[in-house]
This record gives C-alpha cells, sequence and structure tokens, in this order.
C-alpha cells in the first residue's frame, strides 16, 4: 500500500526537533550538560537551526550564546529579553530577513524549552498545496498545531489566513496561529478575528505578552509526537500491473 508523511520539505533534509536531548523539566545533569556545549552544538544536536544559515549560525554564535542556558523561565519574557538584544546590535548585523530568521529561532527555542517538541519547521502539509509553514507540531490526538511567525504583520495576517484557510480544508482541527513581536498588530488583528475579517486564524498573539505565556502553558499540557503516515489507498481495486 502507497504511504505518504503528513510533512514535507522543499529545499534540504528535514530538520525535525529531536525529542531525545530534553524534557519539559530538564535534570541537573542534563542542564549542567547543555551548559558546557556551544551553543551551535546545542542548537545543532536538536535540530533547531540549519547548518546553511551561515549568517545567523554566526550571529548566534557571536551574541546569544545563553539561549538554552538563560535563567528566564516566563516566555514572554525569555523572547523579549533575546529579541531586544539582537535590536540592540549595530544596525550592520540587522536587516529585515535577519529579523525574522532571529525572531523565528528564538520562538522555536522558547517552544523547546517549554516542552514542547518535536516541531517541523519551513514545513509543506501533504494535500496543502502551495503553503509552507513556519513552524508546525502534531498533537497525540493527531490535531495539527500551525505558527506563522511574523515579526510585525501589516497586511500579512491576510497571507497567514490564506494558509490557514488551504490547511482546514484538509485537517479541520488544526490550530492556526499568527504570533508576532509587534503587540499592537497582534491586537489589531485579533479584533479582525473577532469581527470576521480573517476566517480562519484561531488567534494572533504577541510573544512579549501574558497571551504567549497562556498559550505556551495550554500547549505544553498536550502530548507532541512525530506524525504517522497516511495511506494514499483506502479501499480500491487494482489492475494487473503486467504488459498486454
Amino acid at each position: 500500500m502507497l504511504q505518504a508523511t503528513w510533512i514535507e520539505h522543499e529545499l534540504s533534509v528535514p530538520y525535525i526537533l529531536s525529542t531525545l536531548l530534553i524534557t519539559k523539566r530538564p535534570t541537573s545533569d542534563t542542564q549542567r550538560g547543555d551548559q558546557k556545549m556551544p551553543v551551535l552544538d546545542q542548537l545543532d544536536a536538536k535540530q533547531l537551526i540549519s547548518p546553511t544559515s551561515c549568517k545567523l549560525r554566526h550571529l548566534t554564535e557571536t551574541h546569544f550564546d545563553d539561549l538554552f542556558t538563560s535563567p528566564c523561565n516566563v516566555p514572554s519574557g525569555y523572547v523579549s529579553h533575546m529579541y531586544n538584544r539582537y535590536l540592540a546590535l549595530p544596525q550592520a548585523l540587522r536587516s529585515n530577513s535577519m529579523n525574522g530568521s532571529v525572531f523565528h529561532l528564538i520562538v522555536a527555542v522558547a517552544l523547546f524549552r517549554s516542552g514542547i517538541h518535536p516541531l517541523y519547521q519551513e514545513a509543506s502539509i501533504t494535500f496543502v498545496p502551495h503553503a509552507i509553514f513556519d513552524i508546525v507540531a502534531f498533537r497525540s490526538d493527531e490535531s495539527i498545531v500551525c505558527f506563522s511567525l511574523k515579526t510585525s504583520f501589516r497586511e500579512r495576517w491576510k497571507e497567514a489566513d490564506l494558509e490557514a484557510r488551504a490547511l482546514k480544508m484538509v485537517h479541520r482541527r488544526a490550530q492556526c496561529l499568527l504570533i508576532s513581536y509587534e503587540t499592537d498588530d497582534a491586537n489589531t488583528t485579533r479584533r479582525k478575528i473577532a469581527s470576521g475579517g480573517a476566517i480562519a486564524l484561531d488567534n494572533a498573539i504577541s510573544a512579549v505578552t501574558i497571551q504567549f505565556d497562556d498559550l505556551i502553558k495550554e500547549l505544553s499540557s498536550h502530548e507532541f509526537i512525530v506524525p504517522p503516515t497516511v495511506p494514499m489507498m483506502q479501499k480500491a481495486q487494482l489492475s494487473s500491473t503486467n504488459p498486454l
């Protein structure tokens, strides 16, 4: 029987976050081991960063060696502290594309530190064409949690809403979340969701607010899994494969 996984990746070897190296509440031995590892080694071991993202890797190694050892255990405070550190770097080290890459990495690490893993990054989902999702996680009940990450929304919430519509055509119980750094953008988009202006998005949240902490707390109460394979054919009469 033909099989298909729910997740596909277009550009490189899939990088799924390892579930083997961290638990929801790491033991002191694990924590001490992480403290001894350089940050890039930790990110590579947990597969949280692409091996080909040279600029991001260099910036992380130079300015964010405490991504895993930061004592800040409040997710919104952690994101705020790390991203504000990035914004304080010289202009030459920052760009629009780097803004998004750094924000993505910080949010992914915040999820991982909170026990939300395995995660899929830059993922396309089978039967959902023309959509790339920033971060996807699968609950043990096989429902999907999809994160679309934007440092600011402007009109980008429309793109996220279209992608959420496409996803929910296939996975009705999917939870589609738009995560921003900017609080005003999140509040504005949340009002659009409430008024019906956004059809498929479930929530828009700033990652530096208490709403993000509440989201992480709720998600942390679930178990997350590697998604199962999906049969391409449920039932059919197969013709002969022999030529005439």
